[in-house]
């Protein structure tokens, strides 16, 4: 694993760096990059989120959200009550560090990020943005976590749609990937044998359709873990070209011991259900970030 070479950032990032702007302040922040962002050749930015610095491409799928500090606000409110600071959190889909980077500044100087991410050039600007922080407690790995060690084709979309690239899905929303390249892949029970489970706070995992193919290389890892909050983002369109499905994900944590939690209009946790599992399978959603935990964890999502 590499980390960061420069002086971890001030602890003081640790009270802010999850938490999203004040809706007026998104608002305004969405209008502005339409006028100066969106409608121009592409440009290079660099945002601050809490203390955090985080350059990416102006004409990426996620810019707009990340610019505003708007990006998945719900979800990152979720997660500012349940890391812990000094905890260890495994970002599995890492793209180009938006969560990593945000994670290091809430785990503070004591705590740890694993970050993975298979594909070169989205691990550059990784590896780029933690370099930017100075982040001494972020350890990066350029692999795509599986069901085997050895390797595997990946799928790379085009420059601004990389949030897509998948394992295994070749169209995501219209766009087509524009390369094939062999990625090094890995078993998360393997890797993170000798982890002690008490110290890991969260585990996020977005791979666009993988994620039974993550879950299936690493059933003692999860097995072992008791207080710990796992994000899952599911898709189903993405699943089904990866060979499996949200209903798989969802019944590989059932198994485990995990009870299923999604966000509600307002905000809140609720048990995922039937009807809310059709409608997903349906695709009448884009993707859905989901909340696992065992009855040891329920607490943390309840405060």
């Amino acid at each position: 694993m590499q980390t960061g070479d420069a002086e971890l950032v001030s602890s003081g990032l640790r009270m802010s760096s999850l938490r999203p702007a004040p809706r007026p302040l998104r608002v305004f922040r969405r209008l502005a990059f339409r006028f100066l962002h969106e409608r121009r050749p592409r440009q290079f930015l660099t945002t601050r989120i809490g203390g955090v610095a985080l350059g990416y491409w102006s004409n990426s799928k996620l810019a707009k959200e990340i610019y505003a500090n708007a990006f998945e606000r719900d979800e990152r409110l979720i997660l500012d009550r349940v890391v812990r600071d000094g905890s260890t959190v495994v970002d599995i889909g890492a793209n180009i560090g938006f969560y990593t980077c945000l994670f290091a500044a809430a785990v503070g100087p004591r705590g740890r990020v694993l970050a993975f991410e298979p594909a070169p050039a989205t691990f550059a600007a990784l590896q780029e943005n933690v370099r930017r922080n100075g982040f001494r407690n972020v350890e990066l790995e350029e692999v795509a976590l599986s069901d085997h060690a050895g390797t595997a084709t990946f799928h790379v979309f085009p420059q601004g749609a990389d949030a897509y690239n998948s394992l295994g899905a070749s169209t995501a929303w219209g766009t087509v990937s524009a390369e094939e390249v062999t990625v090094r892949t890995a078993m998360l029970d393997e890797l993170l044998a000798a982890l002690p489970a008490e110290s890991i706070s969260v585990v996020k995992i977005d791979v666009e359709g993988a994620e039974a193919l993550v879950l299936a290389g690493a059933t003692r890892f999860f097995d072992r873990l008791e207080e710990t909050v796992v994000m899952i983002e599911l898709n189903e369109e993405a699943a089904r070209q990866c060979g499996s499905s949200i209903r798989e994900v969802l019944d590989r944590m059932q198994r485990l011991g995990y009870a299923a939690y999604h966000l509600t209009g307002d905000g809140q946790l609720a048990p995922i259900d039937e009807p809310a599992i059709a409608l997903l399978m349906a695709m009448k959603a884009r993707h859905y970030d989901a909340f696992f935990v065992k009855p040891a964890g329920a607490a943390r999502l309840r405060t």
